[in-house]
């Protein structure tokens, strides 16, 4: 589970960089946060999926849960 985090990390890096050197419209402060923001989406979307109940284990569920 780590290396594909890291992975989609490293790339989301990756692409800032890239956009930095084509002179993007995009503020280099956001093109900074990038990565951040994709860890944070796929964060957000891996939450919502264990709220359906889907892929997390009953015993880790119950803690998870208020």
């Amino acid at each position: 589970m780590t290396l594909p985090a890291a992975l989609l990390f490293g790339l989301a890096e990756a692409l800032s960089l890239r956009l930095q050197a084509a002179d993007a419209a995009v503020s280099a402060h956001l093109l900074h946060t990038l990565p951040y923001l994709v860890s944070l989406a796929v964060f957000t979307v891996t939450c919502l999926r264990m709220k359906d109940g889907g892929g997390a284990p009953a015993g880790l569920r119950s803690v998870l849960e208020r």
